[in-house]
């Protein structure tokens, strides 16, 4: 896999669902929309020098 691809997926289909449900023409489960939502913020937050999960960190840095 890819996570650059897979990440340029991820937030071009989060801004697919965006916009439409900012168009109210979004008919799918909100927890879809809350999903792009965290997938937004979480990417907003690294980009902007945010920590990275606990659970991405490599084990040997979880435990120092």
């Amino acid at each position: 896999m890819d996570p650059d691809a897979a990440l340029e997926e991820l937030l071009n289909l989060a801004d697919v669902v965006t916009s439409l449900a900012e168009d109210g023409e979004w008919t799918g489960e909100p927890d879809i929309l809350r999903i792009v939502e965290l997938t937004l913020a979480l990417d907003g937050w690294l980009t902007a020098g945010g920590f990275t999960p606990t659970r991405w960190k490599p084990a040997s840095r979880r435990s120092a």
